[in-house]
């Protein structure tokens, strides 16, 4: 077992030990008491690979997570953790955990949340129902397995429920909840949750989520407790630093550093630190620039995969950093347009494989784009003319907006089946895409803003070639759209807001949203 004395050293700001009590597993595992979720785990849960679960192992050490195992085991009535955490540091799994030795020692059921039913049933069946199965004990101590939102284990009731289903809520009595992703969760149905704990003897609360934006959800949560980061010392300097990225990071050998003097540092020593003491509960915020099983490099290559794209800058910082992230308003301006290099004029044809987007109003707005990138032709033309144009440039793959008129959309693509796609916007704050059938047509529902991102990525990166005689009115549509931060009620999420006519910034995003549905030989080139 590794050396914790090491790591476990106290915060200068507050004394309290960070503990992992070494077990001595008994031959009736039955008749131990555990004082922790931790001791707990290390005897009754096994992994996937048949070994016993463990936060010191070599290849999966985690001892950040001994204190928040610990602070459970000593919660008084009412207590509360509360962690904004990043992907891949096994928080979830601790949340599994602390729930199933709730249950044995302290005799009440379990309200386990998550954000929607889909979201439920994914996590009953690939975490918590393979969990059982790989222990023994547990399968001795389940009575019921197959149902995907109740479970009944040690004699109590572990109920896993969606946010969004809130008659399922209101006739349950737990002692204790977790909200899994509460950045997520609707509001009405996350407080409900907590009214479940009233008839209580613990009433304990554990919330864990990914942040999204500065001061929302998870981020108020954390700002309102202990505010604690696990940092690490520099054995050259003898400075405890939190990993700051990208001051913690050296480029050229994709390391570790100390954001300080630049010294390689070791991620599996720590100790937590707060910022906010005399909070009244704990909470965490992690980061996988300290994960065990994500390297430095990785953590690069994703950085730079995301530059230029705010979709994907925003989920670097919201999974990958665990930090809440509200970008500036980014704008495709004329400095950027210009920067951008040119294929010559606008063509009348197109023999290769070519994708178009298509904004659909009292005139459609059309762009026409080479399978790889590079703006053809830009204009607008009536519904007959559109049929021209599919001949004319050779057009493999079209986007057409399915609204307002949906069923002239929808003869369009009929004429043209396995080429054209109508595309649907989503409600501003989903994610994500889709793929549906209206009377055998196929429908892209897309988030808007998702959408934009993809395509003015390509602008901001500097990808895209333009012909010289672009239409002005092209400049003027996509420099009509800034991203920023729409506040709804207490909703918030990022969209492009539009200054004035932005239909070919519709048009480029629906256009980029099938340019990748093509074959592999058009994406390596082989026409």
């Amino acid at each position: 077992m590794a050396d914790w004395s090491v790591f476990i050293e106290p915060p200068k700001t507050r004394q309290r030990q960070s503990v992992h009590p070494s077990v001595q597993a008994g031959p009736d595992p039955e008749s131990q008491t555990f004082d922790t979720p931790l001791q707990w785990a290390e005897n009754h849960r096994f992994m996937p690979n048949g070994s016993t679960y463990s936060i010191t192992h070599p290849r999966h050490r985690m001892p950040y997570l001994a204190d928040a195992y610990a602070e459970m085991g000593q919660l008084p009535v009412g207590g509360r953790i509360v962690v904004m955490k990043c992907a891949q540091t096994g928080w979830t799994e601790s949340a599994i955990n602390i729930s199933l030795w709730f249950m044995q020692t302290k005799g009440e059921g379990v309200l386990y949340m998550l954000p929607s039913d889909r979201a439920l049933a994914d996590f009953s069946q690939a975490r918590l129902d393979r969990a059982i199965r790989a222990s023994p004990y547990l399968n001795s101590q389940c009575q019921s397995v197959a149902n995907t939102q109740l479970k009944m284990i040690f004699g109590y009731p572990l109920y896993l429920r969606g946010a969004h289903g809130l008659e399922k809520l209101r006739e349950i009595s737990v002692g204790m909840v977790v909200r899994d992703e509460l950045q997520v969760m609707s509001e009405e149905g996350a407080e409900l949750a907590l009214h479940r704990l009233g008839a209580s003897r613990h009433k304990y609360t554990y919330d864990l989520s990914n942040p999204e934006y500065p001061e929302t959800g998870i981020h108020l949560e954390y700002l309102g407790g202990t505010q604690e980061t696990w940092t690490l010392p520099c054995p050259r300097c003898s400075e405890w630093h939190e990993p700051r990225w990208p001051e913690s990071m050296d480029f050229v050998s994709e390391a570790l550093v100390c954001p300080n003097c630049g010294s390689a540092v070791d991620k599996a020593v720590g100790r937590w630190t707060e910022t906010n003491p005399g909070a009244p509960y704990r909470s965490f915020r992690m980061s996988q620039l300290v994960s065990p099983t994500v390297a430095p490099g990785e953590l690069v290559q994703s950085w730079k995969a995301a530059q230029g794209n705010a979709t994907r800058e925003q989920v670097f910082y919201n999974m990958t950093l665990g930090l809440p992230y509200a970008p500036e308003g980014a704008r495709i301006t004329e400095e950027i347009l210009a920067a951008l290099p040119r294929s010559g004029e606008m063509v009348a044809g197109y023999t290769r494989p070519t994708v178009m987007g298509v904004d659909v109003g009292a005139v459609n707005h059309v762009i026409i784009r080479r399978v790889e990138g590079g703006v053809l032709w830009a204009g607008t033309c009536q519904w007959h003319e559109l049929d021209r144009l599919m001949g004319t440039y050779n057009v493999r793959h079209c986007g057409i907006d399915a609204m307002p008129e949906t069923t002239m959309a929808r003869q369009f693509a009929q004429r043209w089946p396995g080429k054209v796609r109508m595309v649907r916007y989503l409600h501003p704050t989903a994610s994500g895409k889709r793929e549906t059938t209206e009377d055998g047509v196929p429908v892209l529902q897309v988030s808007r803003t998702e959408a934009l991102d993809a395509a003015f990525a390509r602008l901001l990166q500097g990808e895209e070639q333009l012909p010289v005689n672009l239409p002005a009115d092209v400049r003027k549509h996509w420099g009509a759209l800034t991203r920023q931060i729409v506040k709804t009620g207490k909703t918030e999420y990022a969209a492009w807001v539009e200054t004035g006519p932005d239909h070919y910034a519709h048009a480029l995003a629906y256009s980029e949203l099938v340019r990748d549905d093509r074959p592999p030989w058009e994406i390596a080139g082989l026409h």
